[in-house]
């Protein structure tokens, strides 16, 4: 993997957690808090599958003022099934932010699988 798309890709996750950490404190969004775990879960996924978009569309000025050109690529079989693998390493990518960032763990696995909070 090129090294831009790395540092894109964990500049993209470090904004995404920053964003989601910022909704959480403020009183703007109150169904976002710290307590909302599977609703901030969905933000994530959805945070990350911009992130994951982006990689395959791009835009650029027109040639009249006021004008843009959007250019979707890889919109083929194997395409969406690359945009999909990224979706996933993106939201990964996240979680590692956002574990590191927060100084949380993961809920412990107990006999049976099933999370405990810890």
């Amino acid at each position: 993997m090129d090294h831009s798309v790395v540092a894109t890709q964990i500049t993209l996750a470090s904004i995404s957690v920053a964003a989601l950490q910022w909704l959480k404190s403020t009183r703007f969004f109150p169904w976002a808090t710290q307590e909302t775990a599977r609703f901030n879960r969905f933000l994530a996924v959805i945070t990350s599958g911009i992130a994951a978009l982006g990689v395959h569309l791009s835009w650029q000025s027109g040639t009249e003022t006021g004008t843009y050109i959007v250019t979707i690529t890889g919109a083929t079989i194997g395409g969406v099934a690359a945009m999909g693998w990224v979706w996933i390493k993106q939201f990964v990518m996240q979680e590692l932010v956002y574990r590191t960032a927060t100084n949380s763990a993961p809920p412990a696995m107990v006999a049976g699988g099933v999370a405990q909070k810890g």
